[in-house]
């Protein structure tokens, strides 16, 4: 048997209508909104917006994009469902609305649930997960998301990356190669499958460097050669800059035909390989 809700359908002055003080979503997606926009012209609120009564106004609980939509089309009224909501259930209604209509950008629900996390739940995501009732992996792959890189999370922002592959990204240990990775998934496109064979190669690339330069556990080498990169341009066959490198797909057989020739002529010669006329 499910619950039942206490609930008041009623016409209200778009005027009486407050934000909520702590709004899960900072942006709407420009298409979606606009197709709302004009659903809402031609059909009307189909769907009340949910609403609590403070004094003599009214706080938006779920229905932000609505109420947007409603005051850019010259609305007077809306239907509004107000309902008796604890501030604890405020926010569980807020992310389950939400959730069931356009899915809130993740970057946009790291910084609700850090607010929450800081604000009202005492620093303990455990609160956090009971408040909004989602279970903590859910809200730790968000919380998670603020410790990472600021450029991945602005990407995931602008939603031209996934929260997959935001992930994987953020766990690359090297700059440059996050740098790299990062610039090839906004340029080219990144799935998740990809993005997790970037991360493996780059951090088995840099577990090896540091294995190669360790010298705590031997002779001191004044000389040691630097660490191979699993990097290297197609061109000049050099690993430094690796943050402004793309991939370059060719088949083996058209490089060993065609590429290697071609390129023989523009890199600089082996020193230590011996000419055909020395």
């Amino acid at each position: 048997m499910i619950p039942v809700v206490k609930r008041t359908v009623r016409e209200l002055p778009t005027g009486l209508i407050d934000r909520p003080e702590n709004a899960m979503r900072d942006t709407f997606d420009d298409e979606e909104f606009g197709q709302l926009m004009q659903s809402i012209s031609v059909n009307g609120i189909r769907v009340a917006l949910i609403v609590v009564k403070r004094g003599e106004r009214y706080r938006l609980v779920a229905g932000d994009r609505r109420l947007a939509a409603a005051k850019l089309l010259k609305a007077v009224t809306v239907p509004c469902d107000v309902q008796d909501l604890d501030d604890d259930e405020i926010e569980f209604v807020k992310v389950l609305e939400n959730e069931d209509r356009e899915a809130v950008n993740a970057a946009d629900a790291a910084q609700y649930f850090q607010r929450l996390f800081m604000g009202r739940c005492d620093h303990d995501v455990d609160k956090v997960c009971a408040m909004v009732r989602r279970d903590r992996r859910y809200v730790e792959d968000r919380l998670l998301l603020l410790a990472g890189d600021t450029d991945v999370l602005d990407a995931l922002k602008q939603g031209r990356i996934s929260l997959g592959v935001a992930k994987e990204l953020n766990q690359i240990l090297d700059f440059g190669y996050r740098r790299l990775h990062l610039d090839n998934a906004l340029k080219y496109g990144l799935t998740i499958a990809a993005a997790k064979d970037a991360r493996k190669h780059a951090n088995f690339a840099v577990e090896q460097g540091a294995k190669q330069t360790d010298t705590s556990a031997s002779p001191v080498v004044e000389s040691a050669a630097a660490a191979p990169s699993a990097y290297s341009c197609y061109i000049c066959q050099r690993s430094d800059h690796v943050e402004r490198m793309r991939y370059v797909m060719v088949h083996e057989h058209c490089d060993l035909a065609i590429g290697q020739r071609v390129l023989a002529g523009f890199r600089e010669p082996d020193p230590e390989t011996p000419h055909a006329d020395a």
